[in-house]
């Protein structure tokens, strides 16, 4: 089939989609036309071809930017994910600490009684290092439930609303240069879900602090124990603004 063919049938294709299949088509050939129009235009500018399909999971308004815009025109599309939207980072922290609490509470309830009861089979307890690391262990992992469900009633109760759309706070993803020259992309995170190999940074850490509530544009300068530091915040996504990968 030709090039032209097949757009042709792309074409068709996309009229029947948007006017809800073949029975519908009469009645609502124009809106379907238009539709497929835009869609032929995109290709045409862009060498893509644009997939449509009736049943979406998500879906967000795209506004394609100037340089993308055929013949000037402002076009306004559909972007499609299909399968599970992300899970916002709120419930993904509940849910990272809830599956700690479960993976903690069953070595507290079945694999450490297991341990401890060996250990005592083993003789004098006062000279039984199995039997002290085992009890050690269980006071650890019961300190360890208790924060993280204290932790998890906290951030049910964070009001996400409440956090800033155009400045940086808990959440927020961003981009910054060191006065060295470096570019690096920092996370505003919660305490427990800080890994500075990784980029997450404690809302509560001397860096994370100089960074709350800053903008794009503002430099920041930040002691910590290995010496100061100088930043300056060249774009910020917000917990607002996270998208699928």
């Amino acid at each position: 089939m030709t090039g032209s063919g097949e757009r042709e049938n792309r074409r068709h294709r996309r009229i029947v989609d948007a006017v809800g299949g073949h029975d519908a088509l009469p009645q609502a050939e124009t809106g379907g036309e238009r539709f497929a129009d835009q869609m032929d235009a995109v290709e045409q500018q862009t060498g893509a071809v644009v997939a449509t399909c009736r049943r979406t999971v998500v879906g967000h308004d795209l506004v394609l930017s100037a340089a993308d815009r055929p013949h000037g025109r402002s076009i306004a599309l559909t972007v499609i994910w299909f399968g599970q939207p992300p899970m916002p980072m709120k419930d993904r922290l509940i849910k990272k600490f809830e599956d700690e609490i479960q993976t903690l509470d069953r070595e507290l309830k079945v694999e450490l009684p297991k341990e401890i009861l060996r250990a005592r089979e083993l003789g004098d307890l006062r000279e039984n290092a199995e039997y002290h690391a085992a009890k050690e262990r269980q006071r650890l992992v019961e300190t360890r439930i208790s924060m993280l469900q204290k932790r998890v009633s906290e951030i049910a109760m964070i009001n996400v609303d409440r956090i800033p759309t155009d400045r940086a706070g808990f959440g927020s993803t961003l981009h910054v240069t060191e006065s060295t020259g470096e570019k690096i992309v920092f996370q505003l995170v919660m305490p427990e879900d800080a890994d500075a190999t990784k980029g997450l940074i404690s809302t509560t850490s001397p860096i994370g602090r100089a960074l709350l509530n800053r903008e794009p544009g503002d430099s920041v300068k930040v002691v910590t124990p290995g010496g100061t530091r100088e930043f300056e915040l060249n774009k910020l996504f917000t917990i607002h603004d996270e998208a699928p990968e």
